[in-house]
This record gives structure tokens, sequence and C-alpha cells, in this order.
């Protein structure tokens, strides 16, 4: 669970957001999942500016994502995912490069792109979580774990752009139609674990809104915990999908604040 986030960028003038968002730091609280994967440093180096180098090792480096449910942020409830496509390096540190951000709000998108020189697309997210449906085992019976998906959808096309699927405990009881899942219902049933605050160096700008890079910094407070992975189907540009193996992940629980 995330609980405080902030955002300060270095050598910028932060200019006040629309509405919501008014003058940093901005707050947002709710459930956030990371996802680690290996990313080919010749797929990455496509989506991180030139002359970053990337931290790498035997051609690869590290990307994922991150999938929050916000349930207080500055517009209210809000989903966010965030691709990251590898590890880059800005001397006296590194840290995650995000190719791709996908938010449910358009106010969201526009101060993104405004005030951090984010990637920011509009999306709509479709949560459901089928009891019952898990695969099946050596016997050809199901193993009784529900099928938790998140779709997200272009907002105005519908154009899939992908899909995250994975088996958790089940909690629902009903077999059959796959039932919409409010987000504080996705994922596995929590549990407690460690508690702690930490700042996260973070990147970003090179865009047409903000041409130089920004450097800030988000002061996170969460309670963190194991969780399943999610199987990750992508919408290709030569085919209708491709997909990504499991990674590493983790899940938090608390508040963020930008700043």
């Amino acid at each position: 669970r995330v609980g405080g986030k902030r955002r300060r960028a270095t050598g910028e003038t932060m200019s006040p957001g629309r509405r919501g968002y008014g003058r940093s730091p901005w707050t947002f609280r709710g459930d956030a999942h990371y996802q680690f994967h290996l990313v080919k440093s010749e797929v990455a180096r496509q989506y991180v500016p030139a002359d970053m180098p990337l931290v790498e090792a035997f051609g690869h480096t590290l990307g994922g994502f991150y999938y929050a449910n916000y349930s207080d942020s500055p517009v209210g409830r809000m989903d966010e995912l965030v691709v990251l496509s590898g590890l880059v390096w800005n001397a006296p540190t590194s840290c995650a490069w995000a190719s791709h951000v996908f938010v449910d709000h358009a106010e969201a998108v526009a101060h993104g792109k405004r005030v951090f020189g984010l990637p920011s697309h509009r999306a709509v997210f479709r949560k459901t979580r089928e009891a019952g449906a898990g695969a099946k085992g050596r016997a050809g019976k199901k193993d009784g774990k529900d099928v938790e998906r998140v779709v997200l959808r272009e907002k105005g096309s519908g154009r899939s752009i992908l899909e995250l699927v994975r088996a958790v405990k089940p909690r629902h009881r009903s077999r059959g139609k796959p039932q919409e899942a409010p987000s504080e219902e996705l994922g596995e049933p929590k549990a407690r674990g460690p508690k702690i605050n930490f700042q996260l160096p973070s990147f970003s700008g090179r865009t047409k809104h903000h041409p130089k890079l920004l450097k800030y910094d988000l002061d996170m407070s969460a309670t963190i915990q194991p969780c399943k992975t999610f199987n990750v189907v992508a919408q290709s540009d030569n085919d209708n999908s491709s997909s990504s193996g499991d990674g590493g992940s983790g899940r938090q629980s608390g508040s963020e604040s930008l700043g």
C-alpha cells in the first residue's frame, strides 16, 4: 500500500496544475504492484534517450511495470500503469526510465505531460475476477484459483493496449461469468508486511513538453508484501498480441505524495 510520494524537479519551476492538482506536493494513496522483467538492451534503447547510458549486463537491463489503484489522488480514484523500459544512469545515481504511462483521467494525462514531461496516455482499465477458473492440473481438474484480469484499452478508439493476467487465491465462492472487480478487491488477501519510508530518485522529460531532463524525488511510505506475478499480454504493431513471461514482483500498500 503506497503511502506518500513526492516529486521535486531540480532546476525547473514547477507550474501549478489545474483544478485538482494545484501546487505540489501531490498526494496519492492506494495499492501498487511492482513487477520486474529483464529487457534486452537493444529493445530498451529504442525508448531511452540516446545520450543516457543504460545500466546493463550480458545484453540486458532491468525493466518492468508499476500498476497502481489509487483510492485517493488529486483527481479522486485513479488507475495508473507505468511501463519501465530499463535502468538509465545519470551521475550520481540510476533509475528506471518510463517509456509509457497510462492513466484513466484526462487531467492526469495533461498534468503528467506538462509538469513532468511524461509519455502519458489516457486508457480505460477493466478489472475482472473469475472464481475457480484457474489452470488445469495433471488430473485435468482446475486448481480452484481465481483468475484476475486487467485489460487496458485506448480511450476513444477502444484499441487493445495490453492485458495483465494472473491466478490468485480464491476469494469469491461463485463460479462462472467473470465479475467486475473493484480496485480494492484485486490481488491476494492482504497480509501485513514491513513498513518502509524512502526516497526514490526519478528522471523524466526529453519530450516536446519538456526537452530537458528532469530530476526529482518520490517520497514514499509503504507496507511491502510479496504477491503473485502477472503474465503480460501486449498488443504488437505487427501482430494482434505478444506476451512476456513472469518476473519478480512485490505489492505495496500505503500512500504516496508527489511534490
